[in-house]
């Protein structure tokens, strides 16, 4: 399938090695004239010669460098039609492992750059009446990931901004999506697995087959499959695609997206006057389907506000039926008005 790509301009971030250069590798193989961004000159030059690429040194972290990057990749190359956003992860840890100061750096190098770098683009592309943005995330911005907690912290704000932005220019055919990376043999992962291994006692070979084997499909991705995804992403053939998130992970995530209730507010396979209860993940990852239970005292804190609220939207739909009105005081006291 032609995507479209033939001369195109894109900018890919974090690309001398890993997950970017595979991106900037399949977008070259496209057709699209691609720039490439890295703080390490020597292995960043030796990429951009590989995968046919203009590179580009640059801080992804530093407001000004983020400027210049931008600014030298429309000289050497024209306006640019996608960008890849693509950093380093932020460093693990728990909650207490990091000073502010590592906060800061993180959310200004994984978060922050993402931003100014749409801010930079965006106008240019809503101009042309075309842009792709594709923001690489990781599956721990949609599950929490153990002792990630800076990255699952701060890489959800981007689905956020991914989100909001993509409806503001959706009609100047400006799309936006978010990828959500599962593991990736990469030297992020690789770093990962030795400090798995140093926790649990074990060989870094036990712990990454430990990780593994939590995979449903027996194996990490392909660098390469990424590539390909994103690069269908970056183009016009996908420019109905904006706003979402998009998993590449083999099956690691256990999430559940629960659609709200058709009937009475009522979520699917609930009974009559209770309140809906997300599975747990444990319940899904070992098959037993059951519900989790609430406490009695919590399910009464939903039950009484759902039941108000059920009784309040039938009566609104009596007294419309009337052209009457209906004073909203009895649901924000969780008990109905009788009608006179």
């Amino acid at each position: 399938m032609d995507l479209q790509l033939a001369g195109n301009v894109a900018l890919v971030c974090g690309a001398s090695k890993g997950l970017g250069r595979a991106c900037a590798a399949a977008l070259a193989r496209e057709g699209a004239r691609v720039a490439v961004c890295a703080r390490t000159r020597e292995t960043l030059e030796r990429a951009a010669q590989e995968v046919g690429a203009e590179p580009i040194v640059a801080d992804l972290s530093r407001e000004d460098d983020r400027a210049r990057l931008v600014a030298e990749t429309e000289r050497r190359l024209g306006p640019i039609d996608i960008l890849v956003n693509n950093s380093g992860g932020p460093p693990p840890g728990g909650w207490d492992t990091h000073a502010i100061q590592v906060w800061r750096e993180a959310v200004e190098g994984t978060f922050l750059s993402t931003v100014d770098l749409g801010r930079r683009v965006i106008p240019g592309m809503r101009a042309r009446r075309f842009g792709r943005i594709v923001n690489l995330t990781s599956y721990g911005a949609l599950e929490y990931i153990p002792n990630l907690l800076l990255s699952s912290s701060i890489r959800p704000s981007i689905l956020a901004w991914t989100r909001a932005v993509a409806r503001e220019v959706a009609a100047d055919n400006v799309g936006l999506v978010a990828v959500c990376q599962g593991l990736f043999y990469t030297d992020r992962v690789r770093a990962l697995v030795e400090l798995r291994a140093r926790q649990g006692g074990v060989t870094p070979e036990e712990a990454l087959a430990r990780w593994v084997a939590e995979i449903p499909m027996g194996r990490m991705g392909d660098p390469a499959e990424l590539g390909d995804l994103v690069a269908f992403l970056a183009s016009p053939r996908a420019a109905y695609i904006t706003g979402t998130a998009v998993a590449i992970d083999g099956g690691i995530l256990r999430r559940l997206i629960c659609p709200p209730g058709r009937s009475k507010g009522r979520a699917p396979g609930t009974g009559p006057g209770r309140a809906g209860v997300v599975t747990h993940r444990s319940d899904v990852a070992s098959g037993s389907g059951r519900r989790a239970s609430a406490s009695p005292r919590a399910a009464a804190r939903v039950a009484g506000p759902a039941r108000a609220a059920r009784r309040h939207l039938q009566a609104l739909d009596a007294r419309r039926r009337r052209g009457t009105s209906l004073d909203p005081a009895p649901l924000r006291q969780g008990r109905r008005r009788r009608d006179p």
